[in-house]
C-alpha cells in the first residue's frame, strides 16, 4: 500500500511481507553454507561473527544486518537476491 504524506509518498510494508523476505534471506544463506561444505564453526571464524548469529539468521529467527551479509558472501564467495513483489 502506498500512503501520502507531507507531498512524499512511502510503502507500507506489513509484518506478513518482512517474515516472508526474511524467510527467503535465511534458505540463502543455509543454502549457501550447504553448498559450501562449511560448519557454523568454520564460517563463524572466517566471517568473524558468531555461531549464534548465523544460527538464527539461517533459521529467520533475526534479520541480520547488511554488514553480516556482506560479510557471509565473502566467505561463501556468492551475492544475495532480493525478490520483490
Amino acid at each position: 500500500m502506498i500512503i501520502e504524506q507531507n507531498g512524499k509518498l512511502y510503502k507500507v510494508v506489513r509484518e506478513v511481507e518482512i517474515k516472508d523476505f526474511l524467510v527467503d534471506i535465511a534458505a540463502q544463506l543455509r543454502s549457501a553454507r550447504a553448498i559450501s561444505n562449511m560448519t557454523l564453526k568454520e564460517v563463524s571464524q572466517k566471517a568473524k561473527v558468531s555461531m549464534s548469529l548465523i544460527s538464527q539468521s539461517e533459521r529467520a529467527v533475526i534479520a541480520p544486518s547488511l554488514e553480516t551479509l556482506y560479510k557471509l558472501c565473502g566467505v561463501y564467495g556468492c551475492g544475495f537476491v532480493i525478490r520483490g513483489k
